[in-house]
């Protein structure tokens, strides 16, 4: 039986080629429809040492939190959150950067403040994260 040069089925026919831009133009348009986040979340939970509450992540503020080592800063900007400055000794609070979806958390433990942002209606937030 002769060997030949080319294969039966080849690996790419015309109608494929389309097929393959379809799929990939449906995958775009979802991407950017759900903006690559899958969703915006909507509120940001806050507890501090007034208890517990919901503020919108709509609006851009800078928030002034009472804790127990002195007022901690969060800033609330493009639907994001973080906390900006605070009066404790190791600062990860700071260095943990801005909160952009469902489920992100920060905590400054010894000044006894909490942020979490909620999840959009509809959408859940994650069981667990890992980096």
């Amino acid at each position: 039986m002769p060997v030949s040069s080319r294969p039966d089925h080849p690996f790419f026919r015309p109608l494929d080629l389309v097929v393959y831009a379809l799929v990939a133009a449906v995958a775009a348009a979802a991407f950017l429809l759900c903006g690559g986040r899958g969703g915006s979340p909507s509120r940001l939970l806050i507890h501090d040492g007034n208890g517990e509450r919901s503020v919108s992540l709509a609006e851009d503020t800078l928030l002034e939190l009472e804790g127990a080592l002195g007022p901690v800063t969060v800033r609330i900007e493009a639907g994001r959150a973080r906390i900006e400055s605070s009066p404790c000794p190791g600062q990860q609070c700071v260095r943990r950067g801005w909160l952009e979806r469902a489920g992100g958390s920060s905590a400054c433990l010894p000044s006894g403040v909490w942020i979490e942002v909620e999840p959009a209606p509809g959408e859940t937030a994650p069981d667990a994260v890992t980096r």
